[in-house]
């Protein structure tokens, strides 16, 4: 009997302290929820504050993306070995190549002979 007694005290104790254990649970629970309550309304205010700007920025970056993009074509277009860019530029170097090696030449004339600029009517 004393036996069971005990153990009939130690299950009263037990249940005694899961039931302030639920209880603590139960309130911290409530708690907890309200808090994700409180932080579900605020998230959605800052969204709907909020949501016509991040509706711009993603236009805008959306368009800088697009604009890259065509960047990106044009240059590989310009720079593609049979391009008419390409080919105007490496003709515009040749002749830029050409010039300066004729200024070069005209200029070790002149170094060599000064009176250079008299007979080709050319004035200092």
């Amino acid at each position: 009997m004393e036996s069971v007694q005990r153990t009939s005290d130690q299950a009263r104790d037990t249940v005694q302290t899961a039931t302030g254990a639920i209880q603590n649970i139960e309130a911290e629970s409530t708690r907890t929820l309200g808090d994700f309550d409180k932080l579900a309304i605020e998230g959605q205010q800052q969204l709907i504050g909020r949501g016509a700007e991040l509706s711009h920025v993603l236009l805008d970056t959306d368009r800088t993306v697009h604009e890259v993009n065509t960047l990106s074509t044009s240059l590989n277009d310009m720079l593609s070995p049979r391009s008419q860019t390409r080919g105007n530029f490496e003709a515009a170097v040749r002749d830029l190549a050409a010039t300066a090696g004729s200024l070069r030449e005209f200029s070790r004339e002149i170094d060599r002979d000064p009176s250079l600029f008299l007979s080709r009517g050319i004035r200092p």
